[in-house]
């Protein structure tokens, strides 16, 4: 692995990363950033939460628009005062030198203990020095009795 390839790797766990603290703090700001222009964002969803598709930065703007890091404001976070998103195992193949693909496990705590885990599958694009989710496919393996989120 040369040097190039290292940077790429590490500012895409960056994107990675942030997209996991905008989430968990509902800090949109943060978030919209994250994406092409052209992106698309899914959820193939989990009896009984339905699936979602949204196409376009702008779809992916609109599905946030009730986000809110004021507690006791976010509908999404109304059963839960916390959420936290935990990225475990990630492998990153770069399929260009703007390109690449990501595979990351996570699991997601609320003070009730595990809630929810499950893939994220993820095409990534370089965008200047930035790389950012022009894909991302979120798929669930398991999801807690009783979980407090996503609501239902």
């Amino acid at each position: 692995m040369n040097h190039d390839e290292t940077a790429a790797r590490e500012a895409i766990r960056k994107t990675l990363n942030a997209y996991t603290i905008a989430g968990d703090s509902r800090t949109p700001e943060a978030f919209h950033p994250l994406w092409t222009e052209d992106a698309i964002l899914e959820f193939a969803g989990y009896p009984p939460v339905p699936g979602f598709r949204r196409e376009g930065r702008d779809a992916i703007r609109a599905g946030t628009a009730t986000w809110s890091n004021v507690p006791g404001q976010d509908p999404s976070l109304a059963r839960t005062s916390f959420i936290r998103h935990n990225l475990t195992t990630c492998q990153i193949e770069l399929t260009s030198t703007d390109t690449a693909c990501a595979r990351t496990y996570f699991i997601v705590f609320t003070e009730l203990g595990p809630d929810h885990m499950g893939v994220y599958s993820d095409e990534l694009r370089r965008e200047g020095s930035d790389w950012l989710f022009s894909h991302r496919r979120i798929t669930l393996d398991w999801r807690a009795p009783g979980s407090l989120f996503p609501p239902v």
